[in-house]
């Protein structure tokens, strides 16, 4: 029953507002469970038992009463200091709710972003709803286009224009802010690759597994790789849906994608609290398959919109956006320094919320997309999961071999995701506080050389010779032979890039070397300042080289989801074995990892990286006869 001064939303009250019925039971049902998500327990509730006093993972809040019981709806509970350690948002108000406390006279922030957050859910489940339903009309007038031609097929007719319908390529020029927009999402990606593999699952798996950290982020690491391998068969699907619609079928792949990235979220928060650490590993499983499908869908949306021409400018534009927003991620660790590192889990939701309705908006044509619409084949379950793994391999030119370029080089990038452990145990920086600051520090470093790399290598084109004009400013066609100088242009780029990548990572255990402290923080900057502009050049070159290799025709999703998988894999893998490596080598006086550990680990990473460069050489090669074998494409 509801007492005055609330107000009780019912369908009845609602009733005056002139709503549809529908629309009334919605608001309602919205209301009554944001509502009992919101409100504070009473006394009768489960007190947080206490655990050991651990002063240096909470805040000290002064006479903070243990009886304080929960946060948010969103959020599970709040933390006082020396109850249970996994609360969200310590330094969040603290107040009495003993004798069941008004929540609308105590304003709480972080209460505010839960029912935010429960609230932007119910609209997104409603549009998702509305774009189930457009999907279903488009299936229907899909399968009556269906029958009706081969009606007319059986007969020998054909319909004016239907032969080129099916290879006009419809994709038009972009304008910069069009895919800034278009790649939004891949902002959203930086920021959590940077703040979750690096430093949430360090901080997790301290709390969680503090003897045996290394092996929980590596657990937790290769659960991760092994998610990203359902992404071709994630791909095969979404090129199924865009059959029938290109814009519905790829925004319902997203709209699934948020909210079981949402879902296996929320079991982490939960696990964690319980310091159930099955349960969070569980989590993370859905939690990087709901990723996967974001991840495959908006990787194919560029390729599929974006002109041949525009390539380059979109491939560092795209990188730019992701490296612009793992910067960002550290920029706010610094500033919120001094805020227990579960913070992450109400930034998580807003941001993917926000970075995806970009390309939602922009994903707007409801016609069948061009390439999709040739496959015709009807095949069975088990033959099209292993299509979605094979096709790709035996894709002409160099696509296969630049996704195994791909994969090996990512398998050496390890080094860049245990940043805050060498931090630790190389650098020397035991102190809490310093040691986040001084991996933020290096981490923001890291991320500005990386971004500034990229946008430079989205400027370098091979200088026009005589007679061929305006090409790319005017609107002329560039010819191959052009096309295919900028190619080896940027094949130098890469292999110099991936050289310099490699030999820093064979000497980044040498801090250990230097006595004086100050010395190693030095040292450390420069080799994160090269660390960072090459692996930003080596990211953007990889991308455009992978899209320049897509053959005509092809399942573009499918195509790009094999290429993600070959990468992410790499990462996933390559962070399991250097952390089996760190564990061997793991002190039980320091409570760190000791420096051999490091020098293998980095030793393998580098052996990895320099093996890559000779299958990058070779990619480079095919793409350049591709260029000169291709005829003149329209320049941005």
């Amino acid at each position: 029953m509801c007492s005055p001064p609330r107000m009780c939303l019912t369908p009845k009250s609602l009733r005056p507002l002139g709503l549809p019925v529908r629309l009334q039971h919605l608001v309602a049902i919205s209301a009554l469970f944001t509502a009992a998500a919101a409100a504070p327990y009473r006394t009768d509730s489960v007190v947080i038992a206490p655990e050991a006093p651990d002063v240096a993972l909470a805040p000290a809040f002064g006479g903070c009463s243990l009886s304080i019981t929960r946060d948010s709806p969103w959020l599970a509970f709040h933390q006082c200091a020396s109850a249970q350690h996994h609360a969200l948002l310590r330094v969040a108000a603290v107040e009495s709710v003993q004798g069941g406390g008004d929540f609308w006279g105590t304003f709480r922030w972080d209460r505010i972003l839960g029912i935010a957050i429960f609230m932007a859910g119910i609209v997104f489940a409603v549009f998702s709803i509305k774009d189930l339903h457009c999907f279903i009309s488009a299936l229907v007038k899909h399968d009556t286009e269906k029958v009706t031609g081969a009606g007319r097929a059986e007969h020998g007719e054909v319909a004016d224009g239907d032969a080129e319908k099916d290879v006009e390529d419809e994709r038009k020029p972009w304008s910069i802010a069009g895919l800034i927009l278009l790649t939004s999402y891949r902002f959203y990606s930086g920021f959590l690759s940077a703040t979750w593999l690096p430093y949430l699952l360090a901080m997790e798996g301290e709390y969680l597994w503090s003897d045996k950290q290394a092996v929980f982020m590596a657990l937790a690491k290769l659960l991760y790789g092994v998610s990203i391998l359902f992404n071709p068969l994630f791909g095969l699907v979404g090129d199924e849906l865009v059959a029938v619609s290109h814009g519905v079928g790829r925004r319902i792949f997203i709209r699934v994608g948020l909210t079981l990235a949402a879902v296996g979220l929320y079991i982490c928060v939960l696990a964690g609290r319980d310091r159930a650490f099955l349960g969070f590993l569980s989590g993370i499983f859905v939690w990087r398959i709901g990723e996967g499908l974001n991840d495959v869908t908006t990787e194919a949306i560029v390729p599929e919109l974006v002109p041949p021409s525009q390539f380059q400018i979109a491939s560092a534009i795209k990188a730019s956006s992701f490296l612009l927003g793992g910067l960002f991620g550290y920029v706010l660790l610094i500033v919120f320094e001094n805020v227990h590192y579960s913070w992450l889990y109400y930034a998580y939701p807003i941001g993917m919320f926000v970075a995806s309705l970009p390309p939602l908006y922009l994903l707007n044509s409801d016609r069948p997309f061009m390439h999709a619409r040739k496959e015709v084949e009807k095949t069975s379950f088990m033959e099209s999961m292993a299509q979605a793994y094979i096709s790709p391999m035996q894709y002409p030119g160099g696509f296969p071999m630049a996704c195994v370029a791909v994969f090996l080089f990512s398998l050496g990038t390890a080094p860049m995701f245990f940043l805050l452990l060498i931090v630790r145990d190389i650098v020397g920086i035991t102190e809490h506080d310093a040691q986040q600051q001084q991996f933020s520090l290096g981490s923001i470093v890291f991320f500005l050389s990386a971004a500034l790399t990229s946008c430079l290598s989205g400027l370098v084109r091979a200088p026009r010779r005589d007679g061929e004009g305006a090409g790319d400013h005017g609107g002329d066609a560039a010819s191959p032979s052009r096309q295919a100088s900028n190619m080896e242009i940027k094949g130098r780029m890469l292999v110099a890039s991936m050289l310099v990548f490699g030999l820093v990572v064979f000497t980044i255990p040498t801090l250990a070397l230097f006595s004086d402290r100050q010395a190693r923080n030095v040292v450390f900057y420069v080799f994160t300042v090269v660390f960072g502009g090459s692996f930003g050049m080596c990211f953007t070159i990889f991308q455009e080289l992978t899209w320049q290799l897509l053959p005509p025709g092809v399942r573009v999703a499918n195509a790009m989801g094999f290429n993600v998988m070959s990468r992410l894999f790499g990462v996933g893998l390559g962070n399991f074995l250097s952390g089996m490596i760190l564990d061997m080598a793991y002190s039980d006086k320091t409570n760190g990892y000791l420096v051999w550990g490091y020098w293998v680990m980095h030793s393998f990473s580098g052996v990895v990286v320099l093996v890559s460069i000779p299958v990058a050489f070779s990619v480079i090669g095919m793409a350049r006869r591709a260029e000169l074998e291709s005829p003149a494409v329209p320049a941005a």
